[in-house]
């Protein structure tokens, strides 16, 4: 965990855009990385989410399952989407208030900045989503391959739960 939080923390200097994060008002305890990943299964049609939030030298873990729901009509993405989400939600329980996301789908960014065309209800649903979270929290999103140390834990998070899951009645 201390590996990747100093590998990424000159990263998170290099890659914030609005200002630099030491000019960031904000306690230690405030500011956060997180990782977020996600993958599907094509026979059961449900998607496994996964990823993670590092703070203050905590981890904090978010995954899940879904089938059904908006999110599932769109694949993997879906749940990256959903991934994404459910890892702010946790962010601002913890009172962060600027958090860096690593993802590896650049849609992920491109949606909630709304540099996409919204062509569906999932891909709308994230965009209002990020827009009300973004009152609460500052957020930061940075692309990153599938290579990437964090994603990989993320991805395997995910791939985990869903495999765990895969029986159950969501």
């Amino acid at each position: 965990m201390k590996d990747i939080q100093d590998k990424n923390k000159n990263q998170i200097k290099k890659s914030v855009s609005f200002k630099n994060i030491e000019d960031i008002n904000f306690e230690e305890n405030e500011k956060a990385i997180s990782y977020i990943s996600s993958c599907f299964d094509n026979k059961n049609i449900y998607y496994g989410y996964g990823g993670f939030i590092l703070n203050n030298n905590q981890k904090y873990i978010v995954k899940g399952i879904g089938k059904d729901d908006i999110y599932s009509k769109i694949e993997n993405i879906g749940g990256e989407i959903v991934a994404c989400q459910k890892i702010i939600d946790m962010a601002i329980s913890l009172k962060i208030k600027f958090i860096v996301i690593y993802h590896s789908y650049i849609g992920i960014e491109k949606w909630a900045n709304n540099d996409w065309e919204l062509k569906n209800d999932g891909t709308i649903k994230f965009y209002e989503f990020i827009n009300d979270a973004k009152n609460k929290i500052k957020i930061n999103f940075i692309n990153v391959t599938t290579e990437d140390n964090g994603i990989i834990e993320a991805k395997n998070i995910a791939l985990d739960t869903l495999e765990k899951n895969k029986y159950s009645n969501i």
